[in-house]
């Protein structure tokens, strides 16, 4: 797979060739605050962070690691606290992360068994760089738990916010929570990673901002062009599918209404739904959480008749059942079958 951009977050495709032996060490060193080990006996280092580790740890983890430490190394070759140093050609975060995870200093990945998105990525890109199994398999649980391919399991989110990751570490401003920078990093981490079973979901997710706000976000460019493009064009295919069968089902289910006031809220509430929400996202939820969600509907749908309620709400099911099925191909991804994920 070729290189991609690196994104701020320091999104990069390296291979595990690139673990070294560091002969010429540049720039000044710091040691890791987090991962330092007095009794370790190698030293790894990112980027000028050097982490105090041990071999046994690394070789029981890593086939990579224990492949690495059972060829002869030089004698003369760098050291740190009497340690031998190895270079690693990856992010200081991403190896952080890894190694908190290693060891579980569990207090660096996360609160309250929710992870958050930097170390989710880690454990996922490099669990596949240097095939540590269990620790990608955590990371893609914690991502398929949140990109979900049912609809029953996306009915279980909260539209508002991420339930099975944090966008920020910890001790982090609230305020400066991004989520259009971190749908941009899923993106370019479903990709490089080949999980494609998230993509719809992910792509999903890039209709809830205005395309402007996705467009112009500062890190979209890193989004590979056909990637772009598929996200333009499935924002362009449910917007359309709304206006023509969605806002339909709404019409269809309220046409026969049994008072005066009833059809005077059926005709408000057609009105309202030919005019789409921002967040294109919504449309998927369950009738009454859309509801809650999307202002113009709600007066109109409150005055509807019990039985037009229900004839709404059993409509709008069937309608975004169908929706789901098809939202793979929306996106110009296939169907949810042909969605299959790298293995390690």
């Amino acid at each position: 797979m070729p290189k991609r951009r690196r994104t701020e977050d320091g999104m990069s495709d390296e291979e595990p060739q690139d673990l070294t032996l560091e002969d010429n060490p540049e720039g000044p060193t710091v040691r890791s605050g987090e991962v330092w080990f007095d009794d370790g006996n190698i030293i790894l280092r990112a980027g000028n962070t050097e982490f105090k580790v041990h071999r046994g740890v690394l070789a029981s983890h890593s086939p990579v690691f224990a492949d690495m430490f059972q060829v002869p190394q030089p004698t003369r070759g760098p050291t740190v606290d009497d340690c031998p140093e190895v270079r690693l050609h990856d992010d200081t975060f991403d190896v952080t992360y890894m190694l908190a995870a290693l060891y579980g200093k569990t207090d660096l990945l996360g609160s309250d068994g929710v992870l958050h998105f930097r170390a989710m990525r880690a454990m996922i890109r490099l669990g596949k760089k240097y095939q540590i199994e269990h620790l990608r398999n955590d990371g893609l649980r914690c991502l398929k738990r949140e990109f979900t391919m049912t609809l029953e399991d996306f009915d279980k989110l909260d539209p508002d916010e991420y339930l099975n990751f944090s966008p920020l570490p910890k001790d982090s401003n609230p305020k400066a929570i991004d989520p259009v920078g971190t749908m941009v990093a899923t993106i370019n981490l479903a990709l490089e990673c080949g999980i494609q079973s998230v993509l719809p979901a992910v792509y999903l997710l890039t209709t809830s901002n205005t395309l402007g706000e996705f467009l112009y976000h500062k890190d979209a460019s890193s989004i590979p062009f056909d990637a772009m493009r598929s996200c333009i064009y499935g924002r362009e295919q449910l917007l359309q599918e709304w206006l023509g069968s969605g806002n339909a089902h709404i019409s269809a289910s309220t046409s026969i209404s049994h008072t005066g006031d009833c059809k005077a809220a059926s005709i408000s509430l057609v009105r309202a739904a030919s005019k789409c929400p921002d967040d294109l996202s919504n449309l998927l939820l369950p009738w009454v959480s859309l509801v809650e969600r999307w202002d113009t509907l709600k007066q109109p749908s409150e005055r509807l008749c019990r039985t037009c309620k229900q004839n709404v709400q059993l409509s709008h099911d069937t309608w975004r059942r169908k929706v789901w099925e098809d939202l793979p191909k929306y996106f110009k991804l296939g169907v949810w079958g042909d969605l299959q994920d790298a293995e390690t």
